[in-house]
Parts: structure tokens; C-alpha cells; sequence
């Protein structure tokens, strides 16, 4: 997302409006009942990063992606202090997983890698795949990252440890894990 003047801004939400209308049947269907709620909002500090993706890392605070400016961000929840840390440039990730160990896992879209961050050092650890586009990961409790790559119609398995692949073919195009 970018910052544009109310003079800009105001046509292209109302071309947006108009070709995307709202589609009644889609509303969500409210629950009686008492329900709160906490929302906050911080505006990432490279803006045109398309920032997505948040994760919530072991000690509370927010990770998010920012896949077009190959960076991974972290906003301190209690503090708002935000810090970002630049990826390989090739990797164009897509998606980011905090470990339990304060480390951060990405998904190397274009360069077929699984990427981890260490945030302490800002060291990149990079481990080839044989998948074409690694896309989403998760980590296992038992230690391991698992992930798909969508084009290659894979799921992958890496042991951070050893830094052993797998992969096993799938039906075509596994999204999410």
C-alpha cells in the first residue's frame, strides 16, 4: 500500500467501488452475544513493500512480510518500534514463520529457497530446495519446517539441524500448509 493524495486517492476508491460492489449474499452472519475487541494499526516504514502476511512470534510481537521489497518486518507490540531486515533480493519470499527459537523461516518464491532470518544477528541461512517456488511454510512442533511449493506441486520437509530436503509430490498446486 501507498500513501496517495486525497485528490488521487478519492477516483481510484470510487472505481474500485464501482466494479467491485458489495455482495450481499456474503455478509457474515452476526452472533448475539457481548464480544470485544483491541485492534491497532501501524504503517510500515518502507511503504510499496506489499506488506502481508502476519505472524505472531513466541514472545507476542508481529512479523509481517514485505515480499515486492524482499524484507521481513517486526513491529514491537507494547513499544510500536518497528525494525526491518533486507532478504536476498532474489528470493521475492511470500511468506514468513517465527520459530520458537526467535528464529525467522521464509518461503524463496523465485529463487527456491528456504530462507531463515536470525533477527540477533541478522545472519541469512539459505537452504537450496529442488521445488520450484516454496510458497507457504509452518513450523512442526518437533522442529521442523514443512512447506509447498505450488508450482512444483510439492510438499517439502526441512530439518533445520541437519538442513536435510524432502519433498514428495502432490496433487497440483498445494497453496497453503
Amino acid at each position: 500500500m501507498i500513501k496517495l493524495p486525497r485528490a488521487r486517492a478519492a477516483p481510484i476508491a470510487e472505481s474500485l467501488a464501482e466494479r467491485f460492489r458489495e455482495q450481499p449474499e456474503r455478509r457474515p452472519t452476526m452472533v448475539d452475544g457481548p464480544a470485544e475487541s483491541d485492534m491497532q494499526e501501524w504503517t510500515v516504514p518502507s511503504l510499496g513493500q506489499r506488506s502481508r502476511d502476519p505472524a505472531q512470534a513466541p514472545d507476542g510481537s508481529i512479523w509481517w512480510t514485505g515480499m515486492w521489497a524482499s524484507l521481513a518486518g517486526h513491529v514491537d507490540i507494547s513499544t510500536g518500534e518497528m525494525q526491518e531486515f533486507h532478504l536476498p533480493p532474489e528470493a521475492v519470499h511470500h511468506s514468513i514463520v517465527p520459530d520458537r527459537d526467535d528464529k525467522i523461516w521464509y518461503a524463496g518464491n523465485s529463487n527456491g529457497t528456504i530462507g531463515m532470518l536470525d533477527p540477533n544477528s541478522g545472519l541469512i541461512t539459505e537452504y537450496p530446495t529442488q521445488a520450484g517456488n516454496p510458497r507457504i511454510a509452518t513450523c512442526h512442533h518437533d522442529g521442523k519446517l514443512y512447506f509447498t511449493a505450488q508450482r512444483a506441486g510439492e510438499l517439502g520437509l526441512l530439518d533445520p539441524e541437519s538442513g536435510d530436503l524432502a519433498g514428495i509430490e502432490t496433487e497440483p498446486r498445494p497453496y497453503g500448509i
